[in-house]
């Protein structure tokens, strides 16, 4: 596998971010003003591939509009397959028996595209505790802080600073608390098509959110 850096045959995916808004009076001499940067969805193609610290992943096939990785290191589903749509939203997982798994990150949306600072989503979803056979409805907020430069193995990168954070919102009484399970910090690159680092802020109410990874290298067609 060639890897490379930065640059080479790695198509840009920020729509606006270097563009400069051409105007009648930038054409009279005024100076032009630079657009807010954004990101649209990628897209991928059989052979992209990433390197980071917890494993490689791949993309293995191109199915519809749905992108089927592979992560080989996976000791969790091993040779397991990932279906993402056209949001980068994982879909669907597949054992290699040809069965579904039941992965309880299929519909969560941690991208919401396109990308601009300042965005926020939020979705709710079912958390299994499985010492309680309990189902905890979780609140996930993800917010755009900021576009900026963030250092990774596989480089400088330009990339969305993002937050996720998991409250869960009881009732006390006629009084409403929220709890925290967990927040994180995600970095997304429009040129490396992928979230190049993340960062555990605080577990919250669970022993463990995730794991902190980042990328070491890539290589897309």
């Amino acid at each position: 596998m060639k890897e490379q850096r930065r640059g080479g045959r790695v198509a840009p995916l920020i729509v606006a971010a270097t563009l400069v808004a051409g105007t009648i009076g930038s054409s009279l001499g005024a100076p032009a003003l630079a657009q807010a940067p954004m990101a649209d969805a990628p897209t991928y193609a059989v052979g992209d591939e990433w390197r980071f610290s917890f494993g490689p992943a791949k993309v293995s096939a191109i199915e519809g509009s749905q992108s089927v990785m592979e992560f080989p290191a996976s000791q969790r589903c091993p040779g397991c397959r990932y279906f993402f749509d056209g949001q980068r939203t994982l879909s669907k997982v597949v054992g290699k028996d040809g069965n579904e798994v039941n992965d309880p990150l299929v519909g969560l949306k941690f991208l919401d595209f396109p990308l601009s600072v300042g965005k926020e989503w939020r979705q709710t979803t079912s958390f299994l505790n499985e010492q309680t056979n309990q189902r905890i409805p979780l609140t996930h907020t993800f917010r755009v802080l900021a576009h900026e430069e963030v250092k990774t193995k596989a480089g400088t990168l330009k990339a969305f600073e993002m937050s996720h954070s998991r409250d869960w919102q009881t009732s006390a009484g006629n009084l409403q608390a929220r709890r925290d399970w967990g927040t994180a910090m995600y970095w997304y690159s429009p040129e490396a098509k992928a979230i190049v680092k993340r960062q555990v802020i605080s577990t919250g109410a669970v022993r463990v959110f995730g794991t902190e990874y980042e990328l070491e290298s890539y290589s897309l067609k």
